[in-house]
């Protein structure tokens, strides 16, 4: 309300006296009255201010928050990315993936992520894309066994390599053996 509608109001509910019936006492406990509404009123305005100002305080703090929160969750999601992506290209290049991308191919919905942080599913995930396309995969390798330990000629005759003393032993007997395997 403002200052004006509650003077209007004051005076319309005040009964009319004339200049004889009123007091000087009378007048002074209006005025009294009147001191003390009025202060009432300024009080009442400045407790509104101050709460609008806690308001919009509050609201920009929540703001702040929220927005914070939705960074928190991107970067959550972020990081959880990263530790899948690690975890495939741990498991695909175990599993002989020729190549990385190829790992976009399988589905990735059987891949999770618990509570304590571990990765599920990758391991089944690309077994499966190996067995619908083994050629997304490298051959195993086997050992070769054309080789016999009997055919490796030693480079220093002895079986101590104390004989190389100086670089100029370890170049020769590297000389040496590079002649050896040709």
């Amino acid at each position: 309300m403002s200052e004006e509608m509650i003077e209007t109001e004051i005076a319309d509910a005040s009964p009319v006296l004339d200049s004889e019936t009123v007091d000087s006492k009378y007048l002074e406990d209006l005025k009294k009255d009147n001191i003390k509404w009025r202060t009432r009123a300024k009080e009442n305005r400045d407790a509104a201010k101050k709460f609008e100002e806690v308001e919009s305080r509050l609201k920009e703090t929540e703001s702040k928050a929220e927005l914070a929160m939705k960074q928190a969750s991107e970067h959550r999601a972020l990081a959880d990315r990263r530790l899948i992506d690690a975890e495939i290209k741990s498991v695909a290049t175990e599993l002989g993936l020729k190549k990385l991308e190829y790992a976009k191919l399988a589905d990735l919905n059987q891949v999770k992520l618990t509570d304590s942080g571990d990765v599920q599913g990758v391991r089944e995930m690309l077994l499966n894309l190996k067995a619908q396309d083994p050629d997304l995969f490298k051959l195993p390798t086997t050992s070769n066994t054309s080789f016999s330990p009997q055919e490796i000629k030693p480079v220093v005759q002895s079986n101590n390599l104390s004989d190389v003393k100086t670089m100029s032993d370890f170049n020769r007997a590297k000389e040496e053996w590079l002649q050896s395997l040709s």
